[in-house]
């Protein structure tokens, strides 16, 4: 499995970077400008969206869709950020939860989505 990070924070990136090697996946990273051509390329099996850093997110929600389409989508960001969690919702995402649900349950929601796979 292959999952694509997009996102410019370091730290999120070491704490997925540990949940995707317990779930035996792939994690590469890209920031919002290139996820696109980054999703063409890797085929992922989910795309994490750090929505802290998408200034336009419906846009990029959409350019991953076309790039990735069998790609499943997850957003996120800080509770108070209630607009842009909102915006990722109505955008399409699969899931979307706050910075916190992530940091707390990652590591299951990729080994759950590995084993749909395998």
């Amino acid at each position: 499995m292959h999952v694509l990070l997009i996102t410019t924070d370091l730290m999120i990136s070491s704490t997925l970077e540990g949940a995707a090697r317990q779930a035996a996946a792939e994690l590469s990273v890209a920031g919002p400008a290139n996820a696109a051509a980054r999703a063409a390329d890797a085929a992922p099996s989910l795309a994490i969206i750090d929505l802290a850093g998408a200034s336009d997110v419906p846009a990029l929600v959409a350019e991953l869709r076309a790039a990735a389409p069998d790609a499943k989508l997850l957003a996120f960001g800080p509770h108070v950020h209630k607009a842009k969690l909102e915006q990722a919702q109505q955008a399409g995402c699969d899931f979307v939860m706050s910075r916190g649900q992530l940091h707390h349950s990652a590591a299951a929601i990729l080994a759950e989505l590995a084993s749909a796979e395998g």
